[in-house]
Parts: C-alpha cells; sequence; structure tokens
C-alpha cells in the first residue's frame, strides 16, 4: 500500500478482514516472502511506521460500491433521445385508445338508434310459445361489438401504453441521475388516478380505505357503463314485451255526427277548364 500511494495509486484498506489475532497469522509471518524488516514494521503498534490507507472498508467489500463508479459513462445525449422516442410512443397508443373508444360510442349510438327503429316497425317474432319483439336481440350483438372494442382498447393497445410508460420512466431516472431533471411521466403517474377520500359516518368516524382509480380500471369502468346500458335495455324489452302492431290492436270505433258536414278541401288554385276546338 505504501508503494502504490508512492506511485499515486488509490489504495484501499480491508480493514473488515484483518486477521492480527488468529494463531495463524504467525506461521504466515514465518513463510512470508517480505523482508525482516518490512515483517517487523508490520508488527510494531509504532503509529509512524503505520501506513494510513486513502479509503477503508471496516464492513465488507461492498462498500467500494459506495466509493467509486465502476459504470462506464453513458451517453446523455442518446437517453434523452430515447426519452423523446418514448414519449412519442406513448403519445401514440393513448391516441389509438381514443379513437378506438371514439368509434366504440358511435357503434353503440347506432345500435341503440337500430333498437328502437326495430321495436317500433317490425312485429312480433315468435320462438315457441314465447311471442318476443325482433329489437330484443340487437343488444346482444351491440355488447359483443362493445367487448370486443374493450378487448382491444383496454387488453392490447393500453398495455403496450404501459410498457411505453415503463421505459420513459427509466430513462428519465438515469437521465435524473446524470443532471438532467426530467420527471414528466412521474408528475402524470401521479396526476392520473381519481382518488375518492375516506367517507365517514354521521358522527364523523372514518371507515375504510382510500381509493384510487388508474387508468385501468378507468377504462373497466367507461365499457362498464356501456354494457350495463345494453342490459337494461334487453331487460326493458324483455319485459314490456313486443309492441302491439296495426293489424292485433283494438278497431277504433267512428264517432258519428250528423250535424257535421265533411266537405272536401277547395284546391288553392282552380283548374283551367279544356279548351274546346273552334268549327
Amino acid at each position: 500500500m505504501e508503494k502504490g500511494q508512492k506511485v499515486g495509486v488509490l489504495d484501499v484498506h480491508a480493514k473488515y478482514g484483518e486477521s492480527y489475532q488468529k494463531s495463524g497469522y504467525d506461521l504466515l509471518r514465518a513463510v512470508t516472502h517480505w523482508k525482516p524488516t518490512e515483517v517487523d514494521k508490520e508488527r510494531s503498534n509504532d503509529p509512524n511506521d503505520k501506513v494510513t490507507a486513502t479509503y477503508v472498508l471496516d464492513e465488507g467489500f461492498y462498500q467500494l460500491l459506495t466509493l467509486f463508479d465502476f459504470a462506464s459513462p453513458i451517453n446523455v445525449e442518446a437517453h434523452l433521445q430515447m426519452w423523446r422516442e418514448a414519449v412519442g410512443v406513448q403519445m401514440h397508443f393513448n391516441d389509438i385508445g381514443w379513437r378506438i373508444r371514439a368509434l366504440a360510442l358511435t357503434v353503440l349510438t347506432f345500435t341503440l338508434g337500430a333498437i328502437g327503429y326495430a321495436y317500433i316497425n317490425f312485429g312480433p317474432a315468435h320462438i315457441g310459445a314465447w311471442e318476443v319483439s325482433p329489437a330484443l336481440f340487437l343488444p346482444f350483438v351491440g355488447a359483443g361489438l362493445w367487448c370486443a372494442f374493450w378487448f382491444a382498447d383496454r387488453g392490447w393497445f393500453h398495455k403496450l401504453l404501459v410498457g411505453s410508460v415503463k421505459e420513459g420512466a427509466d430513462q428519465e431516472e438515469i437521465l435524473s441521475a446524470r443532471g438532467v431533471p426530467t420527471n414528466l411521466g412521474g408528475y402524470i403517474t401521479n396526476a392520473s388516478p381519481i382518488k375518492f377520500k375516506h367517507w365517514k359516518y354521521w358522527w364523523g368516524k372514518r371507515k375504510g380505505k382510500a381509493v384510487e382509480w388508474h387508468s385501468s380500471l378507468k377504462l373497466n369502468f367507461f365499457y362498464g357503463i356501456g354494457l350495463l346500458l345494453l342490459g337494461a335495455t334487453a331487460v326493458a324489452i324483455a319485459i314490456y314485451g313486443p309492441r302491439p302492431t296495426p293489424m292485433n290492436m283494438p278497431p277504433e270505433v267512428p264517432v258519428v255526427n250528423n250535424n257535421i258536414t265533411i266537405v272536401p278541401p277547395v284546391p288553392s288554385v282552380l283548374p283551367t277548364p279544356p279548351k274546346t276546338p273552334s268549327p
């Protein structure tokens, strides 16, 4: 260690591994290649004969990681570009998600309109002894399409969005450790969830834990509302039955009043009489 300090080499003393008091240490001194003067100097308790190490490990080898940075230098500009790409991918998948939801709402609107049209304009269908409206089957078709949109959104592109967010968070951590403060993903993650506070009894005692709705739960809630609406429509049609048609409606009784004379409307423009040919 003394020679290393003379030539400018960093030295570290592994103090945690000192074994002066062990029985085999005398044998080590006897077979060492050191010169007798060096052995006597090492055995001496004189502080002037001791070499003070630049760094001391008094607990374990792991302390080297706190003293030196063994990682190779990183290219900050490259990681900054990777962070930009991650943010761009997040925007891309987020845009796809909103396009899917907009298309799903359009399909839901047309499904409800088709249900109303079929209920009003089509007569009942007979299934065995049951008489049902053809509109009863349309909510199930709409529910199938709605679930397909949910799978494409929640089970497909949303997972890709979450992966890109994690990549952006990793790049932000690397850049922040190198003196480039970037925490866009962290701020968005903290601001995104809907937080419900503890609800209270009327006398003021709290019960339950605070609830946070993150993006996955909010997506499930969004698509759950659509399924609930279609299900309620199907139940209402099944309960009220098919709409009566004019054929099975009771005939209307005409009201006769002999004091009223029905006169056909007079046209606003009188027709021109045909011309007779001259002799």
